[in-house]
């Protein structure tokens, strides 16, 4: 909803579509999920409260892998 990837979704938030070139790590990627201002000061992304540990994991792990975009079935 805030976030766009390969041409999809919200504009609020910065794309994601090529996260994984950014050379963030999934430490990092994680504490951002947990508290976003204090990673990216003036952020007006919400913490994550609500995900397990190990679903931040895979997200940041699926972030990491965003590094280009993905064709488009037909």
């Amino acid at each position: 909803m805030c976030h766009r990837l390969d041409g999809e979704g919200g504009k609020v938030g910065p794309d994601l579509t090529i996260e994984g070139t950014r050379g963030r790590s999934k430490a990092w990627l994680i504490g951002h999920f947990k508290n976003p201002p204090a990673y990216t000061p003036g952020s007006i992304m919400p913490a994550f409260k609500n995900l397990t540990n190990e679903r931040l994991r895979a997200l940041a792990t699926f972030l990491e892998s965003q590094k280009c975009p993905r064709r488009k079935q037909k």
